[in-house]
């Protein structure tokens, strides 16, 4: 599976608005997969966490969804994760947020 950075570069018929917000749902949900399965859990066990059920995380981590704010903070509190704003220079500093 190509990166979103690979893809994005091939990707001239959207916005670059619309990009930013894919590049942001898949920033979420590569963080989310990485994280879960530092952890060792299991997208099902992932989900009883959180009052979700194995395909809807399976959902937000291929970024099929966008979850709500407060779904993604219930997912971020489950996998020890602190969701936190950044300035856009400081951000691009950092490779890896978790």
């Amino acid at each position: 599976m190509k990166s979103w950075e690979e893809m994005a570069q091939h990707i001239t018929s959207i916005p670059q608005e619309r990009k930013l917000e894919i590049e942001v749902a898949a920033y979420f949900a590569e963080s989310i997969v990485a994280r879960r399965k530092q952890l060792k859990l299991t997208q099902a066990e992932l989900g009883a966490k959180v009052n979700m059920s194995q395909s809807q995380i399976a959902r937000v981590e291929n970024s099929t969804t966008v979850p709500r704010l407060d779904t993604l903070i219930a997912i971020a509190n489950a996998l020890d994760l602190q969701v936190t704003l950044v300035e856009k220079e400081q951000a691009a500093a950092k490779t890896v947020m978790f």
